[in-house]
């Protein structure tokens, strides 16, 4: 294992003053994700990682739906530190994606701006940041169809092709849409969440609690009229980010709304999931892809997991349920930390988690590293760190 250095070596002596006992390798884990993030603040400049092709990341613009996740990073690690240098940091990389508050694309404000200038304001009061924040959830809730009350996933506000999907992966969107309705008294931006939430529980999610990503709805009564399979191997398999997505946004759908359908679909869906991942707890790219075990994983996906997880395990009252969750985030963290954590050299290039698998199907980001994989990672270590010292 790598050395303590820094701010890790202080804060374990810290830590040990105040009788708390922190896992040491979540501590050297967390420096190390620091030092990669230094790194790869040199090497982006103005860009946002993406994910890596042979090893190399694909530097894109603040318009990306990834965006938000380098400088979502940033803002954990100066809460994390409070330190100066790395509040320049996330103010530096969060302001570029402004620009696409208004923008028409897609769904993704969500992904963009709640780890943002969301957190921005949080974290430092800037009222500019809730402006912007709030501005993008508008324009987000103006993809709301109505008459079948969920929000269209893909395609120009004016084009009425594509205007039925809609995609597993975008519940985590909804956390600006509950955060501004929560943030500025809107009742509409809650209902449209919520029902959007909703829909996508009853389309998307089958009964033993697995998923399919890509469901086409009838625009004018919200009906079910068929699945698609985008990164899944299969319309009737179950994509492991897919699964990890709703383990995450449900349990967070449920924090904010106090519905408890979503916290059972939270449940659901992780029960599923730890039935079906590997001993290692580093999931295929699909449960079901035909030639496991000589399939690739899916890193992205188990961070995912592991910050749902405990997540989760802090929602649910039934005690057995606590154990079997929070124990299989520990698993997963650790696991990530012995099997796909880079070697932090130079030839890495600010590589945090190998094996992420973007898009199996299309041949995309194949056991690579991916951006949003590092996130959660992170941010799941954070949320193991800050257990030891409550």
């Amino acid at each position: 294992m790598r050395p303590f250095l820094g701010m890790g070596f202080v804060l374990v002596l810290l830590l040990r003053i105040a009788g708390a006992t922190p896992n040491p390798d979540h501590l050297q884990s967390l420096e190390f994700v620091k030092r990669q993030l230094e790194r790869l603040c040199a090497l982006t400049g103005n860009g946002y990682p993406d994910y890596t092709e042979k090893g190399r990341w694909k530097i894109k613009g603040p318009d990306e739906w990834t965006a938000g996740y380098f400088p979502g990073m940033l803002w954990k690690v100066y809460e994390q530190t409070r330190e100066t240098v790395w509040l320049e940091r996330a103010r530096r990389w969060t302001e570029p994606i402004a620009a696409f508050r208004h923008d028409e694309r897609d769904l993704n404000f969500g992904l963009l701006f709640k780890p943002t200038f969301a957190e921005g304001y949080r974290l430092t009061g800037d009222k500019h940041y809730r402006k912007m924040a709030l501005e993008a959830a508008a324009n987000q809730a103006k993809r709301h169809m109505p008459e079948g009350k969920y929000l269209r996933s893909w395609g120009q506000l004016d084009d009425p092709n594509e205007q039925g999907f809609i995609i597993i992966d975008s519940l985590i969107d909804m956390s600006l849409l509950l955060w501004a309705a929560q943030e500025d008294c809107n009742p509409f931006l809650f209902e449209v969440a919520h029902d959007n939430s909703l829909v996508i529980l009853q389309t998307t999610v089958r009964e033993d609690g697995s998923s399919v990503q890509v469901v086409e709805l009838d625009p004018q009564t919200g009906r079910k009229l068929r699945d698609h399979c985008k990164q899944a191997y299969s319309v009737n398999s179950c994509w492991s980010r897919g699964q990890g997505w709703g383990i995450y946004a449900f349990s967070e759908i449920y924090e904010y709304t106090k519905d408890y359908r979503f916290l059972k679909a939270a449940q659901a869906m992780a029960d599923y999931y730890l039935a079906h991942v590997p001993a290692d707890f580093i999931p295929y790219w699909d449960f079901l892809a035909p030639n496991i075990p000589n399939e690739v994983r899916d890193s992205s996906a188990a961070a995912l997991a592991a910050s749902g997880l405990l997540e989760l395990a802090h929602l649910v009252t039934d005690p057995s349920r606590q154990r079997t969750y929070h124990q299989a985030a520990v698993k997963t963290v650790d696991s990530l930390t012995r099997n796909c954590l880079g070697s932090g050299e130079a030839r890495d290039n600010g590589r945090i988690l190998m094996h992420g698998t973007l898009h199996k199907p299309a041949g995309i980001g194949v056991d690579e590293s991916l951006i949003f994989g590092d996130y959660y990672f992170l941010e799941a270590l954070l949320k193991l760190v800050r257990e030891s010292i409550q």
